[in-house]
């Protein structure tokens, strides 16, 4: 995603107004002030400047731009918030919407496969033969190894026992 489009949307946002979807604000002097939502708060801590667009929570600590205050209130990522943000202020964000979770690992199952076929690879050759023995010993066939994707990684100081 392009920075200015993220800095265009963040300029346009009046995070005042914004804010104000989420919590009820109270202007006093040039700031506005609500009760904090991200802890247990009873007396307005939470302080939003509409001059820095920011806001300011003085008990807990939280602080950020809009789109921190949509990622930690609402739960998402950084750019699910920025998209959320933009819709309000007329900016669509084109992002690579990931429909599942499979899909946002890819790259770690990817990963992963490519460690388990070094693993086997290397379980499967010569100098694999002690790993093979020792499975063996716990009686694992060849089957279930390949099944299940078994592999040993060993430095040279683990013995297999």
């Amino acid at each position: 995603m392009d920075q200015s489009l993220i800095n265009e949307i963040r300029e346009k946002t009046d995070i005042v107004r914004y804010i104000s979807n989420y919590i009820a604000l109270t202007k006093r002097g040039k700031n506005y002030f609500g009760l904090c939502p991200f802890h247990a708060d009873t007396n307005p801590s939470l302080s939003v400047s509409p001059d820095k667009q920011i806001f300011k929570c003085f008990v807990c600590g939280e602080a950020g731009n809009v789109f921190n205050f949509v990622m930690k209130y609402e739960h998402v990522p950084f750019l699910e918030a920025v998209s959320k943000v933009g819709a309000e202020v007329g900016i669509e964000v084109k992002t690579s919407k990931v429909s599942n979770k499979e899909d946002k690992n890819k790259n770690l199952y990817d990963i992963y496969e490519l460690a388990c076929g070094f693993y086997q690879n290397n379980l499967l050759s010569r100098e694999g033969i002690e790993a093979r023995n020792y499975l063996e010993k716990r009686q694992l066939t060849m089957d279930i190894i390949k099944e299940f994707k078994i592999g040993l990684s060993l430095n040279k100081r683990d013995k297999l026992t």
